[in-house]
């Protein structure tokens, strides 16, 4: 959601074993859309040290978020929007009808 909504971000991971959360703030870091934390603190404290703080934070206020490419989450809530209130999912996202009817013909 913060990088769709293009807001800088810090990532830190979480361990779990159902979910690679370091490799999905990795790609996302690398992709520009985010900053992954990975300096943890030592000398037996818990967080990250205060240099990989300052790197996020200094990343954060220069950051300039590209765009994250829609995909298929909006068009599904404009779909299911349409289908509670009757009307076609194009004019609920604000959308030309025309454009969509010839759109969904291809």
């Amino acid at each position: 959601e913060l990088a769709r909504a293009r807001v800088p971000a810090a990532l830190f991971a979480q361990p779990r074993s159902f979910d690679d959360q370091a490799a999905r703030a990795a790609r996302f870091a690398g992709a520009g859309y985010a900053y992954a934390l990975t300096g943890v603190a030592t000398g037996g404290t818990t967080g990250f040290a205060d240099d990989a703080i300052a790197a996020a934070l200094a990343w954060m206020t220069r950051a300039r978020v590209p765009v994250l490419p829609a995909d298929g989450a909006e068009r599904a809530a404009e779909a299911l929007i349409a289908l509670v209130i009757g009307r076609d999912a194009g004019a609920v996202a604000g959308r030309d009808a025309g454009a969509v009817a010839g759109a969904r013909a291809r």
